[in-house]
């Protein structure tokens, strides 16, 4: 993602905080392409060529096993091409909360010693592709007013993030975005939808020469009815067809009316 999916033009006077990050690694040599299971469904993965007479090698030397304590519990790092990254995989009963399985996870790493740290010929390796991107709103944040003298007032519009993110045997890749912005007060809708009023009046006058009160479509030129909203998107709330309903209008002569 080359730039902002989250923006589009923003006002000269907009308060906008903006976070970028992009990453890709890649296996210097390429996993095999298999099958894999995952809970009870068959799915796309990669690992090993999975012959059991051949040995393997490039694929083997690409994994480190960190931690190895059950066929359920064991830490592994797959090596990329960028010696500043990490790529680990790790299958174990999560903790109480994300940040607590991620620092168990992290006190794990460099248990295993000398031959241990790497697979060997009759060890297998399977592991699911990876392919998300998500995008939410942060809706804890929205409308909340900033700390500060200078920014007084001002609340944060809106709060968006993206994450892009893919896991296979060419290697991972992350893209994550993020968008606070405070964009003044939003645009005003001024579409009649529901009973309305309208008035003719003489600008010095005390009051109106004509009244209309309007409930029904009875006096509108009808094109047919508003259609069903569209599977998953949210309706117009106050918009509706009446075909029948009431409206009734009033004259005065008042304040000078001829």
């Amino acid at each position: 993602m080359n730039s902002s999916q989250l923006m589009d033009a923003v006002p000269s006077d907009a308060l906008v905080a903006y976070g970028y990050l992009s990453k890709i690694v890649k296996f210097e040599t390429k996993f095999a392409v298999r099958e894999g299971t995952f809970q009870s469904s068959r799915v796309r993965a990669f690992g090993l060529d999975g012959n059991p007479c051949g040995a393997d090698p490039a694929r083997r030397s690409q994994v480190i096993v960190h931690d190895w304590a059950a066929p359920g519990d064991f830490v592994i790092e797959l090596v990329a091409d960028d010696p500043d990254s990490r790529v680990l995989v790790a299958q174990m009963a999560p903790a109480e909360t994300l940040a607590a399985t991620v620092a168990g996870v992290l006190g794990r790493l460099d248990r295993c010693c000398g031959d241990a740290r790497q697979l060997a010929e009759d060890e297998p390796l399977v592991i699911p592709r990876l392919r998300l991107e998500l995008e939410g709103r942060f809706g804890e944040i929205e409308g909340r007013p900033l700390i500060g003298e200078e920014l007084s007032g001002v609340r944060f519009d809106e709060a968006k993030h993206r994450v892009q993110f893919h896991l296979n045997e060419g290697g991972a890749g992350a893209t994550a975005e993020a968008v606070l912005g405070s964009y003044g007060p939003p645009p005003r809708p001024f579409r009649v939808t529901a009973p309305f009023l309208v008035l003719l009046q003489r600008r010095r006058a005390r009051a109106p020469y004509l009244t209309v009160w309007m409930e029904s479509t009875a006096w509108m030129e009808v094109l047919g009815p508003v259609p069903p909203p569209l599977a998953g998107v949210g309706g117009s709330a106050g918009i509706r067809a009446a075909g029948g309903g009431r409206g009734w209008w009033g004259s005065w002569c008042r304040g000078g009316c001829r």
